[in-house]
């Protein structure tokens, strides 16, 4: 709300101290002076209180945004790898004809796509009901996000090597990201002091938009949920998707 300011005016009174003769004129003057400090010393109130309100609001948007976020990534979590089920989609798969294959160019939600994997879902749960709806999806997205990498590499001549290269790049752009906010932020400084690039999550694209993160498997949850809290302060590039641990060994222990 703004506040009247039609006082500024006496902060510059018309009359000098020089000038005045009268005992008349000094107590207006002076109460003159008085409104003035008193209308700056409320202006001051409004204004701490205001930034009060702003600092508060802030503080409560960034706990729901904190709150948010870890219910999406719950809620997108994948399911834990099946090998049972990850052979039995490949049987099904296999069964297929090659025109009712996946069609590796186009998105996962594509219409093409989408009638493989309900005719994948139909093939499966001929014999094997207990599996859930979630977990026939991950596993049959699964095999789709495995075939087309594999297909990108061979097309594109990437190699094994460039992979590498390519998620170490990913893991130190996620540690000095991390870092410079710990430090901005002034939270988690020590223990952010305490690790390095190899101790990032392994961030591979599926081709949709998103990454799956691999989680190293030495890496405590304490220390997940320190790097979750730093990464509220982060924006969002890509959606995440948690994969299976990453395969890397700890550097300590080699």
């Amino acid at each position: 709300m703004d506040s009247d300011t039609s006082w500024r005016g006496e902060l510059t009174p018309s009359l000098s101290l020089s000038g005045m003769n009268s005992q008349q004129e000094m107590y207006e003057h002076m109460n003159s002076l008085l409104r003035t400090n008193e209308n700056l010393s409320q202006e001051i109130v409004n204004k701490n209180a205001t930034i009060d309100r702003l600092e508060s609001s802030l503080q409560s948007l960034n706990k729901e945004l904190y709150e948010l976020r870890t219910r999406v990534a719950n809620q997108t979590k994948s399911t834990k790898i099946d090998k049972q089920l990850s052979a039995t989609v490949k049987q099904a798969y296999a069964s297929l004809a090659d025109s009712e294959k996946f069609h590796l160019a186009e998105h996962f939600l594509s219409p093409h796509n989408i009638s493989t994997k309900t005719q994948l879902i139909h093939i499966i749960r001929e014999d094997h009901v207990t599996y859930t709806d979630q977990q026939l999806n991950d596993h049959i997205r699964a095999k789709y996000t495995n075939d087309r990498r594999r297909d990108k590499e061979v097309s594109s001549g990437t190699t094994t090597a460039a992979r590498k290269r390519k998620m170490n790049a990913r893991r130190h752009s996620a540690y000095n990201s991390r870092l410079t906010i710990a430090k901005k932020r002034n939270m988690h400084t020590n223990l952010m002091a305490g690790l390095t690039a190899h101790d990032m999550s392994d961030h591979e694209s599926d081709g949709d938009d998103q990454f799956i993160v691999k989680k190293p498997t030495w890496r405590s949850e304490q220390v997940d949920q320190a790097l979750k809290q730093l990464d509220n302060f982060a924006p969002l590039v890509r959606k995440r998707v948690n994969g299976s641990p990453s395969k890397r060994t700890n550097a300590c222990d080699n």
